[in-house]
């Protein structure tokens, strides 16, 4: 091989460790970050998540027990700045027994800062009618902010 390309080699190669050396790293740190808040019952959901410093919304996940009937599934910011800044950031349709919710913002970690970024204040309201007494579990996980 000329010198040329050994050298374009061998720095691609350092280039590839060092991809995979930030890579490890970040995984090690994620699961430290996200702060899972979770709730349950059998009536409607109207329920509040935050952290007492910025955090960014990392998914959110709800089971729903056996029962009939389905309806849309909101999430909602109230703003620690007043009401005039609040905001429904998505609303899924048709949720309920035999579809379950799970949203997870695919621009969370690609845009930085992510639009499901909220500051110290902030909240997060999740709200679904239940159209019976059907069981629901939820889980939300906040990730903070560095």
């Amino acid at each position: 091989m000329d010198p040329n390309t050994r050298a374009i080699v061998e720095a691609a190669e350092r280039g590839w460790e060092e991809q995979d050396r930030r890579i490890a790293a970040d995984r090690a740190l994620w699961p430290e970050r996200v702060v899972a808040q979770y709730a349950a019952g059998d009536g409607k959901i109207d329920e509040t998540c935050s952290l007492d410093r910025a955090f960014r919304l990392v998914y959110a996940r709800c089971h729903f027990g056996s029962g009939m009937g389905g309806s849309t599934f909101h999430i909602d910011v109230a703003s620690g700045q007043g009401s005039a800044y609040d905001t429904r950031l998505t609303s899924v349709l048709d949720r309920g027994p035999g579809k379950d919710l799970f949203f997870y913002p695919r621009d969370v970690s690609l845009t930085q800062p992510s639009p499901y970024t909220f500051q110290a204040g902030d909240e997060l309201r999740l709200t679904w009618t239940n159209p019976g007494s059907i069981e629901w579990g939820l889980e939300v996980g906040l990730s903070l902010v560095p």
